[in-house]
């Protein structure tokens, strides 16, 4: 039989390093529970700044100006109808055929347009307007359109449809004299399809 003093030892070493062991386990599921945690709210708040950003994105006027887009590139007049201001269109006698009829022999002449190139900003600008500068790849890289929106007394943001019309005769008058030949051809497709006038960038009306 062992002494005495030396079990004692022996066992005050297995309860330390049992001790010891039992403290690693505990540290490594802390750590492991700190980490699930990190993550669970590193994605709580990832999701949290979505959600926000597809609230602001929704309400803001890119979302106006990416749906004008799309649908200039598709031919959807029906959507390009939809976003502009109702009050416009019946003011000036927009319709979604007087639509098709002015985009058909400007900007969908030759195919419509292809891969957004470019995308500037106008600026400055008053707070309840917002203009950008659009250019395609395809079918003229070099000629652009500008869109124009307008927001509303109750915060929405809406299409200058009128505006576009013009921008589109703009585009069709190609790279010489292109401020002449452009009015001249937006109001002779105007007159054609019945368009009574213009929405100008502040909301004020004007005849052809």
């Amino acid at each position: 039989m062992l002494p005495l003093g030396i079990l004692t030892v022996r066992q005050h070493t297995f309860f330390l390093q049992n001790g010891v062991h039992q403290l690693t386990i505990q540290y490594l599921k802390l750590r492991k529970r700190t980490l699930y945690f990190i993550i669970m709210l590193g994605g709580a708040i990832l999701i949290i700044v979505a959600i926000v950003h597809a609230i602001w994105y929704y309400h803001s006027p890119e979302a106006v100006r990416d749906e004008t887009i799309g649908a200039m590139e598709s031919g959807d007049v029906q959507t390009l109808c939809n976003l502009a201001d109702k009050r416009e269109l019946q003011r000036l006698n927009i319709t979604p055929q007087s639509v098709q009829n002015v985009l058909n022999v400007t900007l969908w002449r030759i195919g419509y347009p292809t891969g957004v190139r470019k995308i500037e900003l106008v600026s400055p600008t008053p707070q309840d307007q917002s203009i950008w500068n659009i250019y395609w790849d395809s079918p003229h890289p070099k000629r652009l359109m500008w869109i124009e929106l307008i927001k509303n007394r109750n915060g929405s943001w809406k299409l200058i449809l009128s505006a576009l019309l013009k921008s589109a005769c703009f585009y069709a008058a190609g790279n010489v004299n292109v401020q002449q030949k452009g009015i001249i051809l937006f109001r002779q497709l105007g007159a054609a399809n019945g368009i009574r006038g213009q929405r100008a960038q502040d909301g004020t009306y004007y005849p052809l």
